[in-house]
């Protein structure tokens, strides 16, 4: 999911720095990657909450109940996984075209490849990361 939020972003900043490539200012990227980072959140946290309802949801279809200690807790660091993920993912997602521009390599032909990889490999630290520091403590 992070790998298609990230490319979407990216397809977005391309075509701005392409229809913009004559006056670009630093003022209409800051405006263009707050949106891009809003996009982020909105998308994190609505599949955020999704991902919390369908963990919960299907918890208490097959057990009978609410989820509770680690059930909920596994529930709410897959969701909060999720979330930083798409967040994180659409911010990338627009800052490699950037990086790229500045460098002075074309960012549609150099950018698909590099944000799918960069965006897999940090999504996945993050998920990783966050797992371990909230889930292992209850398991130990």
């Amino acid at each position: 999911m992070s790998g298609n939020t990230g490319t979407q972003s990216l397809a977005v900043m391309i075509r701005y720095l392409t229809v913009n490539k004559d006056a670009i200012t630093k003022e209409q990227v800051r405006k263009h990657m707050r949106r891009e980072l809003f996009t982020g959140i909105l998308q994190g946290l609505s599949l955020g909450v999704l991902i919390f309802l369908v963990i919960a949801g299907s918890n208490w279809i097959f057990r009978g109940a609410f989820p509770e200690g680690r059930q909920l807790m596994t529930a709410v660091v897959t969701a909060g996984s999720i979330a930083v993920a798409l967040i994180v993912s659409t911010v990338l997602g627009a800052l490699i075209p950037l990086f790229m521009n500045k460098i002075k390599v074309d960012p549609a032909v150099a950018s698909g490849p590099f944000i799918t990889t960069v965006s897999d490999i940090v999504t996945l630290t993050l998920y990783y990361s966050i797992s371990l520091a909230i889930l292992l403590p209850l398991y130990v």
